[in-house]
Order: C-alpha cells, then structure tokens, then sequence
C-alpha cells in the first residue's frame, strides 16, 4: 500500500512504528520521534531491538509525538488541508 496507512493508525493509537525506509511513512514517520526505519532486511533486527530496549521515558515521549503526529491525518485535518487549499 503506497500510503502507508498501518504506520499512521498505529501512532494513532500511541504505538511508535518501525518500518522500511520507503513509500508513504517516509511522509509521515518521524525518525526517533515517532518510530524507526530500517533499510535492509538484515537491519530490522538491530531497529528492533533499539525499539524494544527504549528507557520508559523515551518511550513515553515517543507515544506522544506518535499521537501528535496521526493528528495530522484525521479526517477533520485533511479536511480542512483541502478546504484551504482549494477554497
């Protein structure tokens, strides 16, 4: 899927994301704020793991960002975008 809906409803809930460094969450994943990329397979692990070793105040920083950062694709948000954009 091009837009990379499941990184956007997943922060949407507080979860930060880890994702290959391509498509849609190039747009809308923030790097250590809101998730993790990976570009190659044999990466993922490592990305993993820094994930999953995240102190609890780093995580909850980043629960927030990700919350912060899905706001931005709700529907009311992108309503308005267009409503401004096109008038």
């Amino acid at each position: 899927e091009p837009f990379g809906l499941v990184p956007v409803e997943s922060m949407g809930y507080g979860t930060p994301v880890v994702t290959h460094r391509s498509g849609g969450p190039l747009e809308t994943l923030l790097e250590q704020k809101t998730g993790f990329f990976f570009q190659e397979d044999h990466e993922l692990a490592t990305v993993l793991t820094k994930a999953l070793k995240l102190q609890p105040a780093a995580y909850h920083q980043m629960q927030q960002e990700s919350l912060e950062q899905a706001k931005k694709y709700q529907i009311e948000a992108a309503t308005q975008h267009l409503i401004t954009l096109f008038g």
